[in-house]
């Protein structure tokens, strides 16, 4: 965010690039990925899935395994990568191996100094001290996480300009090499990882699990908020 303005990037090394060395960065993708696919995933996903229970606890998918991205990395079909992990793939997840692996090749190389997973459900719910009901995408939804962000002090930004009219060094280019659109829900996420991710910082934030495993390649796998 620049001057109250919510900034896009081209990818997430550019994001990186254009930061401080020294500026943490919540990012609501996994950090740390199991070998294979294991029932109910990593546990930091089971237990974040537990934490915001019944209704908020869908919105937590298991992280896909590395055998996964490993295949996209190989062969980016969904039919193909699906089948290196005998079915065990959502689309939801197909879709996003792409920002997975952009995030995976920086930590991998980078460590996680700089990075730390945050689910931005878990923010809301420790802003409202409950899970919360009303689904993002909604109009209900958004006017009560911005009520929230707003009553605890929290600057929510302002969307993006439309995209004919977002200047080339504050948003990257999608791969049809246009101004990537922003949704309102996805810059109030945006927010509360931030504000969750200053709070990694001050050292007031929850974590799951409290004592997290790694992966092969080292990487904690958690998430905070």
């Amino acid at each position: 965010m620049r001057d109250g303005v919510a900034s896009v990037y081209s990818g997430f090394a550019a994001l990186m690039a254009a930061l401080p060395h020294d500026t943490l960065v919540g990012v609501d993708m996994p950090v740390g990925l199991l070998d294979g696919w294991e029932p109910g995933g990593r546990q930091a996903d089971s237990l974040a899935r537990a934490r915001l229970g019944a209704v908020r606890g869908t919105s937590v998918f298991s992280a896909p395994p590395r055998i996964a991205l490993e295949h996209w990395r190989r062969e980016p079909h969904y039919l193909a990568v699906k089948a290196a992990v005998d079915g065990h793939l959502t689309k939801q997840s197909f879709f996003i191996l792409d920002k997975i692996a952009e995030v995976d090749d920086f930590v991998r190389a980078n460590g996680q100094q700089r990075v730390v997973e945050i689910h931005p459900e878990l923010g809301f719910m420790e802003l409202a001290g409950t899970p919360l009901l009303e689904p993002k995408r909604t109009g209900a939804g958004q006017a009560r996480r911005r009520a929230l962000l707003e009553r605890a002090g929290i600057t929510v930004p302002s969307r993006p300009p439309a995209p004919a009219r977002v200047p080339p060094v504050v948003a990257g280019s999608g791969p049809s090499g246009k101004p990537p659109r922003v949704a309102w829900d996805d810059v109030l996420d945006a927010t509360v990882v931030a504000w969750s991710a200053a709070r990694v910082v001050a050292g007031t934030a929850g974590r799951l699990p409290g004592a997290p495993p790694v992966d092969r390649h080292g990487l904690r796998m958690e998430v905070r908020w």
